[in-house]
């Protein structure tokens, strides 16, 4: 019987140097993390779907910490109360969050 092969989760694009092409992953405007925030239409999406984004760039055994912060970050951009009023401004905010991570990566 075969092993199944293991997932150690997303597998980033690569630059010719062959580390994980940080600035695709955030900015393609097909495929990049920033053109799947832009398809969110409402907050619940977007605060979902970031932290998605957010448990997927800290996948490592240590980032428990680090996706707490920047979940924490992302709940105070987008409060369970939050009424759909103007999604552009929170959207800009959340991809400010995310950029903020690209630069750290």
């Amino acid at each position: 019987m075969q092993a199944m092969p293991e997932n150690n989760g997303p597998s980033w694009p690569k630059t010719p140097a062959g580390t994980t092409g940080w600035e695709t992953v955030f900015e393609d405007p097909q495929t990049g993390l920033i053109a799947l925030i832009h398809q969110a239409h409402t907050e619940t999406a977007l605060c979902d779907c970031t932290a998605l984004i957010i448990e997927q760039l800290h996948s490592h055994k240590d980032d428990p910490a680090v996706v707490k912060q920047f979940t924490d970050q992302l709940h105070q951009l987008i409060p369970d109360d939050t009424k759909g009023e103007d999604l552009a401004p929170t959207m800009e905010a959340v991809i400010a969050v995310l950029r903020q991570i690209k630069q750290e990566r």
